[in-house]
């Protein structure tokens, strides 16, 4: 079933389709999955309370049927290897082989209570926790096979709610931005240290190696660039509504690492920004307001929306940055 298409080309490349390819046959190669074929990525179902696979390539996507788990309420998923964490009937769990027949379902080592929410770092090796009471974060590392919990950090003394939270490679570095600020705190304890000024951030990304951050505004429209974060913390507007910035609801580094999409609430639109200035912002249109931008099974695919009485809409950034739909039940 072939889904109307958008965005910048109107084709997906042979190389790209066989890049899909290959990996959903080497990710099911020698088990006994579940769920065979290409698949896309996996996402949550409020519907029904379900983690739902989305089947098939980008533009002939289909939603699959729910995973055999119990009821889920949050869930945030990881890219390669396929595992999620999940929140439900008052637990936080791990959920592994998320294309196995029956998925498994596995404590997670978390000692602050009512755990919230939860962000994964880039290579989904670590996650970080927050409670609201008492405000504290706690990080577990060695995902998903040997999870270790790092020691409660207190947030206490910070005003206001976490607004955005992103978290290192290692494991060891907080991003989080709370009424207006953004503060770098670390596990060991050390911290929190402020960095920038912050209206309302909605999103936050580490990049160059976890030196530098980016930090979407929705109130300024702007994207702003901290340079060294763990030393110096230089602050510099990145993007701002002249280039296209309007009600930013999420930011995230392009394939190729050289460029920054954000997903424009404000104009229904995706802008693209050079991270070295080499070549001025292109911007294009989508088909629904953004409400998140999320990266799918290994960052190759992204989406906008979840799912609702409309259909979710996805980003193929290795396929020519195309928008599709995939529809919904």
């Amino acid at each position: 079933m072939k889904h109307k298409q958008g965005g910048a080309n109107g084709f997906v490349c042979r190389a790209t389709l066989l890049v899909y390819f290959l990996m959903a046959a080497l990710s099911a190669a020698g088990a006994d999955f579940g769920l065979q074929g290409p698949v896309t990525g996996f996402v949550l179902d409020p519907r029904s309370h379900s983690i739902r696979p989305i089947n098939g390539l980008p533009g002939s996507s289909t939603l699959g049927p729910a995973l055999d788990l119990p009821s889920i309420d949050r869930a945030v998923f990881a890219g390669q290897p396929d595992f999620a964490i999940a929140f439900g009937g008052g637990s936080v769990f791990l959920v592994r082989d998320l294309r196995r027949s029956e998925p498994r379902i596995l404590p997670l080592p978390i000692s602050i209570p009512d755990p919230v929410s939860a962000a994964l770092n880039a290579t989904g090796s670590a996650a970080v926790f927050y409670s609201q009471s008492p405000r504290s974060l706690q990080v577990v590392s060695g995902l998903p096979d040997n999870p270790a919990a790092a020691a409660a950090i207190d947030l206490s003394m910070l005003p206001g709610d976490i607004a955005a939270v992103a978290l290192d490679g290692g494991g060891s570095s907080i991003l989080l931005a709370a009424e207006g600020t953004v503060f770098l705190v670390r596990t060991d304890g050390s911290g929190p240290r402020f960095l920038a000024n912050s209206p309302s951030p909605a999103s936050i990304l580490y990049l160059n190696q976890d030196r530098d951050a980016l930090v979407a505004d929705r109130s300024s429209n702007q994207i702003v660039l901290i340079r060294e974060v763990r030393g110096a913390a230089d602050v510099f507007v990145q993007a701002s509504e002249h280039d296209g910035i309007s009600a930013p609801v999420g930011v995230e580094l392009s394939a190729d690492g050289l460029s920054v999409l954000v997903a424009n609430a404000g104009s229904s639109s995706v802008s693209v920004h050079s991270l070295a200035g080499l070549t001025p912002p292109s911007q294009f249109s989508l088909p629904v307001v953004p409400s998140r931008f999320d990266k799918l099974n290994g960052g190759l695919v992204m989406r906008f929306n979840d799912i609702g009485s409309g259909p979710l809409f996805l980003l193929d950034e290795a396929g020519g940055r195309q928008v599709y739909f995939v529809p919904v039940d």
